[in-house]
Order: structure tokens, then sequence, then C-alpha cells
């Protein structure tokens, strides 16, 4: 505990006797700030491609948290980003963490799975509340507010989500006192029923990558590899075949064509750089036989139907 009494001492001066953390583990104090609080900025808002209308809303949404002059109805202190896998919701709350003082940023599981974890939860809002200006972004939020059998669970779960239930109703609910905003994140979006949508007032739909991103990202994994001899109009022949293609399939993809190039090298232990052809447009049309989307149309549709019926953003 010596680190962790040393940066709250140094923190405005205020010790673990602040009132804000009178009464919590000790132990689960370090383990918020040692394993959940995100120091360092490893990812920025340009590391994200496209979704330009998507970040400039999530950026404005949280800019008040650092506006002392701001009132507190003006921020969503509720909100929820939701989207099909590999689609970059996790990238966004790692960049959050330059729109805000602190970012703590685990999953739902870290909770669930703990065997203090009613004591982790009254840690982790209460480290965050002594922050201040601070962001909460919990991945798999479906498994805290999403629809379920109680009856397949146990006691100590209902009971570690009945404090985080507490918990975010007591943020939500502040006047001025809490300056935080809370991040639910979740691929199964029709888990989330009408108490997980009163909790997040704020919906935002994460969309597969249009052609242009698609176009950006294959560029940017060609500029990491071996030569190549494909035109800007081979790579939009490619993007035209990679329908329902979220950003972790184009990575996928790219990762199969350099894969590809080094199964055509009879001795591989002998394997030399200088052996492996230019990437051609033939390599990634036969990838496109091999990978194939995450997700089909019937699936895309969910969100699809669910953001129009509930999200607070248009595509």
């Amino acid at each position: 505990m010596t680190n962790i009494s040393k940066q709250f001492n140094n923190m405005n001066g205020i010790g673990l006797d602040d009132d804000r953390l009178v009464g919590l583990d000790r132990d689960m104090i370090e383990k918020v700030c040692n394993e959940m609080m995100v120091i360092e900025n490893k990812v920025c808002w340009d590391d994200i491609v496209g979704l330009q209308h998507i970040k400039q809303d999530i950026q404005s949404i949280v800019a008040p948290l650092k506006n002392p002059s701001s009132k507190d109805n003006t921020l969503h202190k509720g909100i929820l980003i939701y989207g099909a896998p590999g689609t970059g919701k996790t990238m966004i709350a790692k960049a959050l963490v330059q729109s805000t003082d602190v970012l703590f940023h685990l999953s739902a599981y870290t909770l669930i799975c703990c065997t203090d974890g009613v004591e982790l939860v009254k840690a982790l809002f209460g480290v965050a509340r002594y922050y201040q200006s601070s962001i909460i972004v919990i991945e798999d939020i479906d498994m805290m507010f999403g629809i379920s059998n109680s009856n397949n669970e146990s006691a100590l779960a209902i009971t570690i989500k009945t404090e985080f239930s507490r918990q975010w109703d007591r943020v939500i609910s502040s006047n001025g006192q809490d300056n935080m905003i809370l991040i639910g994140i979740t691929n199964k979006i029709q888990q989330m029923g009408n108490v997980a949508r009163s909790r997040m007032k704020y919906r935002i739909y994460i969309p597969l990558p249009d052609k242009e991103s698609c176009a950006i990202m294959i560029k940017y994994q060609l500029s990491q590899q071996q030569d190549h001899t494909l035109s800007q109009q081979d790579i939009q022949q490619i993007t035209l075949k990679t329908n329902n293609m979220t950003g972790s399939d184009i990575f996928c993809l790219c990762r199969e064509v350099a894969m590809s190039k080094l199964r055509n090298i009879q001795d591989i232990s002998q394997f030399d750089l200088n052996q492996v052809g230019p990437i051609q447009l033939k390599d990634f049309l036969n990838a496109l036989d091999i990978v194939k989307p995450c997700m089909n149309q019937n699936e895309l549709n969910q969100y699809i139907d669910w953001n129009t019926n509930y999200g607070s953003t248009t595509l």
C-alpha cells in the first residue's frame, strides 16, 4: 500500500482518510489503481480510422468534465456504446484518456468473478469520486444490466450486481457532487432491456467501417509489410469485396495475405525475406476466399434495428 498512499497523499493533499475513501478496502483500492486506472495514453483518436462524426460526438459529450464552469445537467452521465465485435469500441474507450483527468477501464467480468466483488465495486466508484473529472468504462456491461435469469446466478453475483447498480444510480442522480461519466460497452445489444436503457440514456452505435475506411486500413497494413504492386484501383476492388467485414476482419485479411506468401516458400527453415515476392491483387482475392466476415447480415440487422428504435445516433 506504500505506493498507493503516496499517490493519494500527493493528489491535492488529500490522503486515504478522505471522506470519499473512508471505509473502503485498502487492497481493493490498490487493485483499482494498479489494474483499472489508465495512466498512459497509448491510443489516440487519430488511431481510430473513420467514425469521424462518432468520435466528435463522444468528445463533445465528455468535454464538460474538464470545464469546472459546466453545469452538472450538461453531462450525459450514463452512455452505452454498442456494435459488432471488432468495430473499434475498445479503441474508443482507450482514447478517452485524452478527454479526462482519470480513466478507469475494465470488464464487468472482473467485478463479477472477484470473490470480494462488492468491495471492489465500492472501491472503484470511491476512487473515481476521489479523483473527480473521471470516466469509468465497463466492457461487457450486459453482464451487469443485461436481461438475465436470476435462477442461474449465484447469490454473490446478484449481490455484486445490486451494489454496482446502487453505485451507478448514485452517480446518475448526483447533483454536481460526482463529476464523472459512466460508459458501458457491449456486443450483446439484444440483452440490453429497459432497465439498461434507463441507466444509459445516450446510446452510440459503432457501425462497420465504410469502404473509404477499409481502404485506409488495407493501405496501413501494407505499409507495415513487404513490397506490394497494388494500385489504388486494386485496393478499391478489394474493398468492394469486404461487405460485412469489421475492422478486425480487415486486419485478419491482411494477415492472411502476408502468411500466404510465407506458405509459398518451400523450405521455411531457410526463410529469407528476399524470397518473398511483392503482394499482388491475386493474393488478396485468394485470401478473401479464406477470411470470412465474423457477422452475417441477419446479425448486423439486429444492431441496426436496435439503433433505429433506441439509439441516439443516426447512420
